[in-house]
């Protein structure tokens, strides 16, 4: 079986991006949370891989989105997500039928306990 020259070196910069404090330390780190360790450093080199082959074939810079990007879009996805349960778990009304709560798509927070969930987070409308 043939192994590609490059490929132990960005498993080498995987490796050393996890303890790093930047956005590909940060995927990686989520990486591992998942995954097994070698799976996760083995996903993360292939993002290098396709990180270098783009700016290689584009010709552009690299632009660092830092640890706070993909934080951000951690809770972009996890507060949907929460208040879409909170919403199917909300109780049933006994007169009057069952309650129809709308879901929480990240820019509509109208049922009650996503306005709820979205003030104790600091994100009210």
């Amino acid at each position: 079986m043939a192994v590609n020259k490059v490929a132990q070196p960005l498993r080498m910069a995987a490796l050393t991006a996890r303890k790093s404090q930047t956005f590909i330390g940060a995927r990686h780190r989520g990486r591992l949370a998942r995954k097994d360790a070698p799976v996760a450093i083995t996903a993360t080199a292939r993002g290098l891989a396709c990180l270098i082959y783009t700016l290689i074939t584009r010709g552009e810079e690299y632009v660092e989105r830092g640890f706070e990007a993909c934080e951000q879009r951690r809770v972009d996805r996890t507060v949907p997500n929460l208040c879409r349960l909170s919403a199917l778990r909300a109780p049933r009304r006994q007169m009057g039928g069952p309650r129809r709560s709308r879901q929480c798509l990240g820019k509509r927070r109208e049922s009650t306990s996503c306005r709820k969930w979205h003030g104790r987070v600091g994100l009210a409308t």
